[in-house]
């Protein structure tokens, strides 16, 4: 008994030490976060501290429990869900996208690998503009169909694998190739090869406002749940940016990813991380980037989706992540809690 109180005598501060740190740097920002919140992990190894500061909706406090639509980090979750399906032996990413799926768009050539896909080196256009989103505000009526999307994409910007540029059209292709190969819709696919077996049971696709523990969008002092705008954005995010998690979900997956453990074979794993040269800064994996800010080699990807806006970095060298998520896109804080919690300037 005695050995054990000492062992806990000895662990506790450095415990408390990383959790009030955390705490310490939110606590900087919380008289100027108002009428929306901020939540913040960060992880050492095996030692994870969080913090939370303002509020998830008009008079909920902010905790890290509350959910988060993460935007693009999705398109990290369905990377993976194809290297799941390749290392089960269903499709091969060296694959040509028209050996899955047929489409009726002279700009999108079958030829097209999926890694193409992945790592956005396929030169589609990326219908996800400002055009769009503008129509979808006017008309959140309406269902937008992968087709309709598809539609939208009415020239190529480069040759395939001429080089890497990102785009949103490059992950709904991917999501109708899982849904094909699987022969089930994608968020049962995702849920058999990714959230079940890894216990993710707060993680899953938007489908509803009335998602129980939702953060509220929020936008200069606006919730956007009173408004008809998260159905129609859902539309138009299938397989690139709809996920909704929990920071400590959404830890537990982007970690274990990254780490090279457990998630996947390590042939695919090697693959997700072949990094190839993109435009400044940034090397293109298949579902994650990685770049070097200040002496440290940073795997990430961030997101953007309605007024929420995530960001999941993993620093290889400490064993280190950090997650921050906040549901005002507005917000000018979140980016300087990344920035020092890294300990270099991300953003």
């Amino acid at each position: 008994m005695k050995t054990l109180i000492y062992s806990l005598c000895f662990l506790l501060p450095t415990t408390l030490s990383a959790q009030s740190y955390v705490k310490d740097v939110l606590k900087k920002y919380e008289d100027s976060v108002k009428d929306y919140g901020i939540v913040a992990l960060v992880s050492e190894g095996d030692l994870v501290s969080t913090a939370a500061i303002g509020e998830a909706d008009n008079g909920t406090p902010m905790t890290d429990e509350h959910k988060f639509c993460i935007g693009s980090i999705t398109k990290t979750y369905t990377a993976t869900t194809i290297f799941r399906l390749q290392d089960m032996g269903k499709l091969n990413i060296n694959d040509s996208i028209g050996k899955y799926i047929t489409l009726d768009n002279e700009y999108i050539s079958p030829n097209i690998t999926i890694r193409q896909l992945m790592n956005h080196s396929s030169g589609i256009k990326d219908f996800g503009t400002v055009e769009l989103l503008n129509t979808v505000l006017s008309r959140p009526d309406k269902y937008y169909t992968p087709d309709y999307c598809i539609g939208l994409i009415d020239t190529f910007d480069f040759l395939p694998g001429a080089k890497h540029e990102y785009s949103n059209s490059n992950y709904l292709l991917l999501a109708l190739i899982i849904e094909q190969v699987a022969q089930q819709p994608l968020p049962f696919v995702y849920q058999d090869l990714l959230f079940k077996p890894w216990g993710l049971d707060n993680t899953y696709p938007y489908y509803s406002k009335a998602i129980p523990g939702m953060a509220h969008p929020m936008f200069r002092g606006k919730d956007l749940f009173d408004v008809a705008y998260m159905k129609p954005v859902n539309d138009i995010s299938i397989g690139d940016g709809n996920i909704v998690t929990t920071a400590s979900e959404l830890h537990r997956f982007f970690t274990r990813l990254v780490r090279g453990k457990v998630v996947l074979m390590e042939k695919s794993y090697k693959q997700m991380t072949a990094f190839e040269k993109g435009e400044k800064t940034a090397e293109y994996g298949c579902g994650i980037f990685r770049k070097e800010v200040g002496g440290k080699e940073l795997i990430y990807h961030t997101g953007r989706q309605a007024s929420y806006v995530a960001t999941a970095v993993y620093v290889p060298a400490e064993d280190k992540t950090v997650i921050v998520l906040t549901n005002n896109m507005d917000d000018t804080f979140a980016d300087l809690v990344v920035n020092e919690l890294l300990g270099v300037k991300f953003y």
